[in-house]
């Protein structure tokens, strides 16, 4: 039983590296841009440009600042357990998720790769602002944007494909939120609101913007 635990516990931490929020964007945007509906069809150019950008402002950039944030001692880890170190780090997110939307929007993308980081954008500063309160987790929020943007991606596009990883979505919500509890960086209510906050911000700005 004691070997099971430590093992157990890297486990969970394994998997908060794997689905880190940060990954979140990328996710969704291969999923949508090889999803064989009419966003498929875009050019390959444009397909790459869209990536590149999408890496660089929602995983490179903000991995790097986080980097150097840990270097100066601000922040402990790039999980941000600690409410107070999100300050900064959230609040930079959100401005390269922002523009990242109106870099998008700018070369006219489907609308609905821009109400992606639209809705991204309204819940990284929802986030901020509950966590001037509150630890809601972080990860969840994540994973409940990925949930919430393709449940509204099946109605939308009208695709099964958006439905089967919907479900997939659910299921890994599932695993992250158990690998939370583990690591004991949250309560149960911290992890529920954190999905909850993530799957209704993005739900509402794509059905009411």
């Amino acid at each position: 039983m004691n070997a099971t635990k430590p093992f157990i516990r890297h486990l969970a931490t394994v998997f908060s590296y794997l689905f880190h929020p940060v990954f979140m964007p990328l996710v969704l945007t291969l999923i949508l841009l090889f999803s064989k509906t009419y966003v498929s069809y875009l050019p390959l150019a444009i397909k790459t440009f869209d990536l590149i950008l999408i890496t660089l402002n929602t995983i490179l950039i903000p991995l790097m600042y986080m980097f150097l944030l840990q270097r100066t001692g601000y922040i402990k880890s790039f999980f941000l357990d600690n409410r107070k170190e999100r300050y900064v780090p959230l609040s930079l997110y959100m401005i390269f998720v922002f523009v990242t939307f109106l870099v998008l929007r700018k070369i006219h993308q489907p609308v609905i790769i821009y109400d992606l980081f639209l809705g991204m954008t309204v819940t990284a500063f929802l986030t901020l602002m509950v966590s001037f309160r509150w630890k809601i987790s972080l990860h969840l929020t994540g994973l409940g944007v990925a949930s919430g943007f393709l449940f509204v991606a099946s109605y939308r596009l009208g695709h099964n494909i958006f439905m089967t990883w919907w479900l997939v979505s659910l299921v890994l919500a599932g695993f992250l939120a158990t690998a939370r509890l583990i690591r004991g960086q949250h309560m149960p209510a911290e992890v529920y609101a954190g999905y909850l906050l993530g799957f209704s911000a993005i739900t509402g700005v794509m059905l009411f913007f």
